[in-house]
């Protein structure tokens, strides 16, 4: 038998609780797209920067604390990750989670879970930079998402979210600035960010 990597194992971690779940999309768009696109996505955006292997990991996790607060088991989310990968791994996964568990996430909370995240990401830019890459892939494929799909189904798509279109661009802009600050304009991922923020912004995409 191939002795199973801590890798593949994250990736059947992550199947294990995000396997049903689907990207978000509004009743007028195309068939459902499995979640796991977006985990392997952020992968994949890490792999290019040269990321170690706990934020690898992390990068395939990053969501389960959100989303998946109890395994479907019962086990608590945050434990196993801890069991299994390590302290550092969870600390990469908590600096991408965005709201505490429990929080509901609608548009009642919207703002402030987006601006304690902020908060949270400004303050790792200042004590552990390194924690914010897996924010940073994860926001560049979510970015990269919106913006094809504003192209493919138009304005529709800004009916995904629990926030307007304004706000959603106001988020991507802040947390840009916190990965300029954290990485310096001429990383790679930021600057893709940038690119793609701009172009979230453009009347064009808007329309």
């Amino acid at each position: 038998m191939i002795p199973q990597t801590k890798t593949a194992q994250a990736f059947a971690l992550a199947e294990w609780l995000h396997g049903d779940q689907y990207r978000k999309n509004s009743d007028e768009e195309a068939p459902k797209i499995p979640y796991l696109t977006h985990l392997i996505d952020v992968m994949s955006l890490l792999i290019q920067v040269g990321a170690n292997d706990d934020q690898l990991i992390a990068g395939l996790l990053h969501d389960a604390l959100e989303d998946q607060s109890t395994t479907p088991n019962g086990e608590v989310t945050h434990v196993v990750i801890s069991e299994m990968f390590g302290a550092r791994v969870l600390e990469l996964v908590e600096a991408a989670t965005d709201g505490s568990s429990g929080v509901p996430r609608d548009e009642t909370t919207w703002r402030s879970r987006k601006q304690a995240h902020l908060n949270e990401m400004a303050l790792h830019q200042e004590t552990d930079p390194e924690a914010l890459l897996v924010p940073l892939a994860d926001k560049l494929a979510n970015g990269q998402s919106i913006v094809n799909d504003l192209h493919h189904v138009g304005p529709v798509v800004w009916d995904r979210f629990n926030a307007g279109r304004e706000d959603v661009i106001w988020y991507y802009t802040s947390a840009l600035a916190v990965f300029e600050s954290a990485f310096g304009a001429d990383h790679v991922l930021v600057g893709r960010l940038r690119r793609v923020v701009a172009e979230m912004a453009t009347e064009q995409a808007g329309k």
